[in-house]
């Protein structure tokens, strides 16, 4: 179990904050599904529509991660031994890196303050149609945020060795 621990520590420290973001918004979604799939609840057609954007938020978090794009991100993250063929580019200074990081912090926060309302939301009361145009800004939220993270450029931050 010890060894199992010192793995993830080592993989935590080589996973860029947008996939590890990613992974927090796939780990809430997940256990909603699985939420959902369990507790046999009577579902309304509101429920029905906040479904919608779980499964939809999950599918494509999913497919980031099978898919060449996470790869290709691990795979520049890599330590090279040879010189690089390609020009290099602009180092990121600093303040930059802290902003970029702190521009998907928030980001990241804003979008599960929105997916946690809507999951609560969704499991512990019946919604009333009046809350309609409310859940409808949240569900747009929380696509914007996760839509945001699948398309930031992984290789523009640093990962702390």
């Amino acid at each position: 179990m010890k060894n199992f621990f010192q793995l993830l520590h080592k993989a935590n420290r080589h996973i860029k904050l947008i996939d590890k973001c990613l992974i927090v918004f796939m780990v809430i979604l997940l256990f909603q599904s699985l939420y959902i799939l369990f507790a046999n609840q009577i579902i309304s057609q509101n429920n029905n529509s906040v479904d919608v954007v779980i499964r939809s938020a999950i599918a494509s978090i999913f497919g980031y991660f099978i898919s060449a794009n996470f790869i290709k991100s691990k795979e520049a993250s890599l330590p090279t031994h040879h010189a690089p063929a390609t020009p290099a580019k602009k180092p990121v200074t600093p303040p930059d890196c802290f902003t970029r990081s702190v521009q998907v912090i928030i980001v990241t926060v804003l979008g599960l303050i929105s997916l946690v309302a809507l999951i609560i939301n969704r499991n512990l009361s019946v919604i009333p149609d009046s809350s309609i145009p409310t859940i409808t800004q949240l569900r747009d939220i929380v696509f914007g945020c996760v839509g945001f993270l699948l398309g930031y450029p992984s290789d523009s931050m640093d990962v702390k060795k």
